[in-house]
């Protein structure tokens, strides 16, 4: 991962305006693997923007990078499902932050903080996320970071079951957002120099 994600890095530090368009360059069919570098990078740039130390910038990068990896665990049926997904279905999909978090745990070389990124993606400021419903000071900053990420690329990209959004659009649900779903530093931070 580190190989293909570094070099990338270094385009989207020289080249910081490469992320407005990263979403225009997925497709539908290759959204999951082209939404994680996305993500990926997209969290190396907030991180150095919020000051994250130098040293860990590329854990961040992995963080993002690897964040839906507990998908591969995930039937391919639920994934790919076009329509809404049942309750059931839901269940079993959220069940991706563990998944992702025991492999990353599982392999050297990651932090503590990229495998917690792969847990708490989905939380929320507010206590409103899962998998534990935990709120805004017990999550850990990559969580918070990468939280940002994907959902800003998400929102921008077109999937299977719904069409991309202006960036800008985006931008403006991220600042929404930043009153009890994500961080607001972050947030602002990210919106600021995006725009």
């Amino acid at each position: 991962v580190r190989e293909v994600v570094t070099p990338l890095l270094q385009q989207v530090q020289d080249q910081p305006e490469f992320l407005l368009s990263l979403h225009r360059i997925s497709r539908v069919d290759s959204y999951a693997y082209e939404h994680s570098i996305a993500v990926g990078l997209i969290s190396y740039m907030i991180g150095r923007w919020i000051k994250v130390p130098e040293k860990e910038w590329m854990q961040v990068a992995l963080a993002g990078t690897l964040l839906d990896i507990g998908k591969t665990r995930i039937d391919r049926r639920i994934l790919q499902k076009p329509g809404k997904l049942t309750p059931e279905e839901f269940e079993e999909m959220k069940k991706h932050t563990v998944y992702g978090y025991q492999l990353i745990k599982a392999s050297p070389g990651l932090s503590e903080g990229v495998a917690l990124a792969a847990l708490q993606h989905h939380e929320r400021e507010d206590g409103s996320g899962y998998p534990l419903g935990l709120p805004g000071a017990k999550l850990h900053l990559y969580s918070k970071i990468v939280a940002v990420a994907d959902v800003y690329h998400a929102m921008c990209s077109n999937r299977i079951y719904q069409k991309g959004k202006s960036s800008y659009v985006v931008a403006e649900q991220l600042l929404q957002d930043s009153f009890g779903k994500l961080d607001p530093h972050i947030v602002h931070t990210f919106v600021k120099r995006i725009t």
